[in-house]
């Protein structure tokens, strides 16, 4: 019998997407699926809608609560799904009808049938009409906690599947960072959590429509930049076994994004303040800023100047196929991550193996 997949969306005055993702979701082609929507408190439509989808699919559930953000709404959702695997999809963002069935045949391939592991897929930018605006990076590298704090792969909160028991064994959700003011990096804490106890698999095919408009969470860069930088440097502290220099690779990624996303403001000031810190803390990535992103935030200068699309006009999410190759991440990263990270994700991993081992005979 095939596993029942939980997909949990937490969703805040989402009114204006949400139709769109739940339609997104009945258009899987892996149908043994629980869909678990959280109403965080909305004061639109947002329960209505999704009231009179769950009439029509039995699949569907809709939980209220008082708002209390992202992290909460997804822990609230993880206590009450009742399937064996779940995946996070955020209220405006969609899948590819292959998603989920993609990424449970590529885990249980990977891990031997058990799905002790979690396993993530690319995903393209999205306009409010489903328009593709860029392509994320291209990644093929399964990796850990290291692989996973420096190279920050998967980037969106609509990516991850696990198993149930693998989310709950790792806390879920950390509310904490709302309450400090760098609400928005949840997942990618998250996903750190797991990659700390598991190995990370991914799914090479750009199967999330990741949703950009002015007034969502992610629109605000450098507001999640620094969220970034809190979880980065909450994970470091926690694993002191890092070398300093691995420490400031880290830092010197958020700084990386900082000055490429202040550039594409051309908020220069702020792009300038991130430049010491970049070169002091990761050399080789600095000058990486020269090679590629001063002429891609040009290019995107022209383009909105002279009003032609970047892509060329490619059309609407689904009209592309999910393995058509987008951004691949510069060579030096991939030998860096080759020669520092799998090396010290492989003897985690060891460690983390005979713990499950003896948790599975206990």
């Amino acid at each position: 019998m095939k596993p029942l997949v939980s997909i949990i969306i937490p969703a805040y005055n989402a009114a204006g997407f949400v139709a769109t993702t739940l339609s997104s979701v009945q258009r899987q082609t892996y149908t043994q699926l629980e869909v678990v929507v959280v109403n965080d408190g909305s004061t639109d439509s947002t329960a209505e809608i999704v009231g009179q989808y769950a009439k029509a699919d039995h699949r569907i559930k809709l939980l209220s609560k008082t708002n209390g953000g992202v992290a909460a709404a997804r822990n609230w959702g993880l206590k009450h799904a009742q399937g064996e695997y779940v995946a996070f999809l955020d209220a405006d963002d969609i899948w590819h009808p292959t998603k989920i069935e993609r990424q449970l045949e590529t885990l249980l391939e990977a891990t031997n049938q058990t799905g002790h592991g979690g396993i993530y897929a690319l995903y393209r930018f999205i306009d409010g009409k489903n328009e593709v605006l860029a392509s994320g990076t291209f990644r093929t590298m399964h990796g850990g906690f290291a692989t996973h704090l420096i190279s920050q792969p998967v980037e969106n909160g609509s990516s991850l599947m696990t198993r149930r028991d693998l989310a709950l064994a790792v806390g879920g959700f950390d509310t904490s960072y709302r309450e400090i003011g760098a609400g928005g990096a949840e997942d990618f804490d998250f996903e750190l959590k797991l990659a700390a106890r598991v190995p990370i698999y991914v799914v090479s095919e750009y199967l999330v429509g990741y949703r950009k408009y002015p007034g969502n969470m992610s629109s605000d860069k450098l507001l999640m930049a620094r969220a970034i930088d809190a979880v980065i440097a909450k994970n470091l502290r926690l694993n002191p076994y890092l070398s300093e220099k691995f420490g400031r690779w880290a830092q010197a990624k958020v700084k990386y994004d900082e000055l490429r996303l202040s550039l594409g403001a051309r908020d220069f000031s702020r792009a300038l303040s991130a430049v010491p810190s970049l070169f002091r803390n990761d050399p080789v990535r600095a000058l990486h800023v020269f090679s590629l992103v001063l002429p891609e935030v040009a290019f995107s200068w022209a383009a909105s100047r002279l009003g032609f699309s970047m892509l060329g006009g490619k059309g609407n999410y689904y009209d592309l196929d999910p393995k058509s190759v987008g951004r691949r991440p510069p060579a030096y990263q991939t030998r860096r991550l080759i020669k520092y990270c799998i090396p010290l994700d492989a003897g985690r991993s060891r460690k983390t193996g005979i713990a499950l081992a003896q948790e599975a005979q206990s």
